[in-house]
């Protein structure tokens, strides 16, 4: 059994294929397998492809019925223990993170690591802290990187992901497999993914669908009073008003870094104090 399964899907975007696969076949260890489903590209996607074709196992060029629909794809034909999931733009952020996270693995259900965000020539690093993964925390981080995970195959056995999402499919996923049904989380330091923030579940366009398939999720598991309840300790960054603030502040690129970790500053400190006082 290979180790991992490096899965990348694509639409039209050619150049950001290239520097994806490259990473991947860059890397140091070699115990993995690479699935590539582009979803029937027009713009030279195919011919980037078949320029790498001996150093991918398996690829196909065919409509699919989104994102999640191609992940899915990719999922079912998949033979590693672990999966990763980088999309097309986004690329590994050194030649030795499979390396890295072989050590790691540990048997975790998931090995969650850090994430180097690019955001319109800048970069940043988010470093998560070694805390316990509860919901709130999860909001508390923001959200999880899909590309900075490895996910045990297994995990996947019984269902695929809810292709009803559009945007939001890994994130009802990770509230199921890591709040509802208590899977085992490593964290590890490792840098995993340079991230593009380009890429539609980052667009600013896309925030009312992503604010209603969040909700959607959580009432997928949850009671209705615990998602209201839930809605009220996180005021800041659910806010409509606030998150149109954030966004338009963070289009002043040298602001961005600022914005996300105040935004994430804002939660932790309502939570501290919060819990502050129910212990009096």
């Amino acid at each position: 059994m290979h180790k991992f399964t490096i899965i990348t899907v694509n639409y039209n975007n050619a150049h950001g294929l290239r520097l994806t696969i490259e990473s991947v076949v860059k890397q140091c260890y070699r115990n993995f397998e690479y699935i590539v489903i582009d979803g029937g590209s027009t713009d030279g996607s195919v011919d980037v492809i078949k320029d790498y074709q001996n150093e991918i196992d398996y690829w196909v060029s065919e409509q699919d019925e989104g994102i999640y629909n191609a992940m899915n794809k990719g999922i079912l034909l998949s033979h590693g223990e672990y999966l990763n999931f980088m999309n097309s733009g986004d690329t590994f952020f050194s030649d030795t993170v499979l390396e890295n996270v072989a050590r790691q693995t540990n048997e975790a259900q998931i090995i969650w690591g850090n994430t180097c965000y690019q955001f319109k020539n800048k970069r940043y690093t988010e470093f998560n802290e070694n805390s316990p993964v509860t919901m709130l925390a999860l909001e508390a981080w923001g959200s999880i990187n899909h590309q900075a995970t490895f996910i045990r195959r297994d995990l996947f056995s019984t269902e695929l992901y809810d292709e009803s999402f559009k945007i939001f499919a890994d994130y009802d996923f990770f509230l199921k497999k890591m709040v509802y049904e208590n899977c085992s989380v490593k964290r590890i330091e490792d840098i995993i993914v340079s991230y593009n923030t380009d890429g539609i579940s980052a667009n600013a366009s896309t925030r009312e669908m992503r604010m209603q398939e969040r909700k959607r999720a959580q009432r997928k598991y949850f009671p209705e009073r615990v998602v209201q309840d839930y809605f009220y300790l996180r005021p800041f960054s659910m806010h409509p008003d606030f998150l149109n603030l954030m966004h338009s502040i963070a289009e002043k690129k040298y602001l961005f870094p600022i914005v996300f970790y105040v935004n994430r500053l804002l939660l932790k400190s309502y939570l501290l104090v919060k819990n502050f006082i129910a212990l009096r």
